[in-house]
């Protein structure tokens, strides 16, 4: 039966995220990624969007592989990454900055598909965002796992508080500059870095 898991990765630039990311995903076997600010410079295979299906196709045959687009049209490149790589499934796809394409209330139809049916293809996301309050809602209620770095504006923390409960972000807001603080939405406790990268990896024999 396949399955997915979605990991959120919340800080400002700089905090760390992005090394984070890069730990979580590098170990996973199959990995897609939207670069929009060309910054996944670990991914082996940089793809032109012209060539992003045929790219796609290729990684059919492929049990291990690590590809990222870096658009050239967003509003035109992304609906082709969202829909190859869904159709394409059992596979982990990074969503790098992903409020600079969506807003609170809207997500892009391609990367909805991707969140609510995801699980049927076994499309596991990564997502990273600089502002907790700026992640489309839908994203938020269906992350299992969130990276968290400092925050402190009051509406970042209400939205972390809303998901994740007041004590955690209230620890957010405490935290230093490069500090993070993990927690796992579905056991409603405090993991590791570690602990949600093997949950992830698990699923990608």
């Amino acid at each position: 039966m396949a399955a997915n898991f979605i990991i959120g990765a919340v800080g400002r630039r700089g905090s760390g995220k992005s090394t984070c990311v890069r730990s979580i995903a590098s170990t996973c076997p199959r990995v897609a990624v939207l670069d929009i600010c060309a910054e996944h410079d670990w991914v082996p295979n940089r793809i032109r969007p012209a060539d992003w299906p045929r790219f796609v196709a290729w990684s059919l045959s492929r049990s291990r592989f690590a590809g990222a687009m870096v658009p050239d049209q967003l509003d035109e490149d992304l609906p082709v990454f969202a829909d190859t790589v869904f159709d394409r499934g059992d596979l982990v796809v990074v969503l790098e900055e992903l409020p600079m394409y969506s807003q609170p209330q809207y997500l892009p139809p391609q990367l909805d598909r991707i969140i609510r049916l995801g699980r049927h293809r076994a499309v596991s996301v990564i997502w990273t965002a600089q502002r907790a309050a700026e992640v489309p809602r839908r994203v938020t209620a269906a992350t299992d796992a969130f990276v968290l770095f400092r925050q402190t504006e009051p509406r970042d923390l209400d939205a972390i508080a809303e998901r994740c409960g007041k004590a955690v972000s209230d620890q957010v807001a405490s935290l230093a500059r490069h500090e993070y603080l993990v927690w796992d939405v579905l056991a409603e406790q405090q993991t590791t870095l570690a602990a949600v990268t093997q949950h992830l990896v698990r699923l990608y024999p």
